[in-house]
């Protein structure tokens, strides 16, 4: 009916929202993996361990993004049946 307010159950959930082709935080998870493959193929021990070690930083970055997205859900109120 008009002038009644519409009256939502809100929800609120943790979750990745996704924003597009590819979320925030799996940017940081494919540059992650992509370091790894890097470092597996690099002779030097020094340079290896660096590489793994910003790995890990992308990795921990990327599971940060994740833990912190937000999902709505809400419910609409049933329809009243015979409603004019």
């Amino acid at each position: 009916m008009i002038g009644q307010p519409l009256i939502l159950n809100v929800e609120f959930h943790r979750a990745d929202l996704g924003a597009g082709p590819m979320a925030e935080g799996d940017k940081y998870l494919a540059m992650a993996l992509e370091l790894l493959g890097r470092a597996e193929k690099e002779p030097n021990p020094e340079k290896r361990a660096g590489l793994e070690s910003l790995a890990e930083s992308y990795r921990s970055r990327a599971e940060q993004i994740r833990a912190s997205a937000l999902i709505v859900e809400f419910n609409l109120p049933p329809e009243t049946e015979g409603k004019k």
